[in-house]
């Protein structure tokens, strides 16, 4: 998978992120231990609360508005690389219904 954003800016993003929503990752964690369960609510929540702090980080935000209606997409799938990579390879965690 393509990188957008560097580890630096994933850190700065995530830090943001977990000052205004202390409980987020291991919500993010929760989500992708229960791939199951309906919990597209708590994905859009996910989404809303992301997009909410990158519009507060100058960075982020001139970032997504010059990538051509995919800069959300690609701090999406940048900074959930991140968090997923936090759980450890991929068959070292307890996946639940």
């Amino acid at each position: 998978m393509d990188k957008y954003f560097s580890d630096e800016e994933v850190e700065l993003f995530i830090e943001a992120w977990l000052n205004e929503y202390p409980d987020a990752i291991e919500r993010a964690h929760f989500i992708m231990q229960h791939p199951f369960r309906d919990l597209s609510s708590e994905m859009g929540r996910q989404q809303l609360e992301m997009n909410s702090i990158a519009q507060k980080l100058d960075y982020f935000k001139e970032a997504l508005s010059a990538a051509d209606g995919l800069g959300f997409h690609r701090l999406h799938s940048d900074v959930i690389d991140r968090v997923t990579s936090m759980l450890g390879p991929i068959g070292s965690y307890e996946i639940y219904e």
